[in-house]
């Protein structure tokens, strides 16, 4: 692949076909750079080891070139009759001076999730899961995921009672309450409860195997 051929372009690579490095290096290359900088790809929310792993595991990866530079990229596998979307990342752009320069064309994660969405209505599925950390969860709301175990419910009226609240407080609170400690003290219990079918969630003062299971990360689902 020669890189004045992707100055604009999104690719699905697929490195578990045997001959793949050898044909696609820029690809590889790309690969590397965004474990290699890890930290600004995610946020520093991923470690490098981990995101490593999810690569090498994936079923395909959608790279994403603005400019002849690797700018996103998202790690999706094969879930039943849907994808998994594992890990999504936006490398940050610098500050341009737009009095002297054009600013340039960004790349923002809607723009991959459209992407992943188009081709998964292309291949018949019929949802995207993903497992959410606590500050994204407005994010992916506002993107069409939501709390439901199946694709083929429907969000429960006192889950979207609960979530319109949740965002309510964190936008207005004064006290910069995180977003994890509002979910802790006051919302989704109920839900976790029943996709994790843990018994803890009836348990009092048990803080630490709550909070495991936001720092894992809350399951929501996008239909398509």
């Amino acid at each position: 692949m020669d890189k004045n051929s992707i100055k604009n372009s999104t690719y699905i690579v697929r490195l578990k076909e045997q001959d793949y490095k050898e044909k696609h290096n820029t690809f590889i290359s790309s690969i590397k750079n965004i474990i290699t900088n890890n930290k600004s790809y995610t946020q520093d929310v991923i470690e490098k080891g981990f995101l490593q792993e999810c690569f090498e595991d994936s079923d395909f990866v959608y790279l994403c070139f603005v400019d002849f530079k690797i700018r996103g990229f998202a790690i999706v596998n094969h879930y039943k009759n849907g994808y998994k979307l594992d890990v999504i990342g936006i490398a940050p752009y610098p500050n341009v001076d737009t009095r002297n320069l054009s600013p340039p064309k960004k790349l923002h994660g809607k723009d991959i999730i459209k992407r992943i969405v188009s081709d998964a209505k292309r291949f018949d599925k019929k949802f995207i899961i993903l497992n959410s950390v606590d500050d994204k969860i407005t994010y992916y709301y506002n993107h069409g995921f939501r709390f439901i175990q199946h694709y083929l419910q429907e969000e429960k009226i006192w889950m979207k009672e609960n979530v319109d609240q949740l965002f309510a407080d964190y936008r207005n609170n004064e006290d910069k309450v995180t977003m994890k400690q509002l979910l802790k003290n006051r919302y989704f219990k109920r839900y976790l409860n029943n996709i994790y079918k843990f018994k803890y969630l009836e348990k009092k003062n048990d803080d630490d195997t709550f909070e495991d299971i936001l720092d894992d990360g809350i399951k929501m689902i996008k239909v398509i």
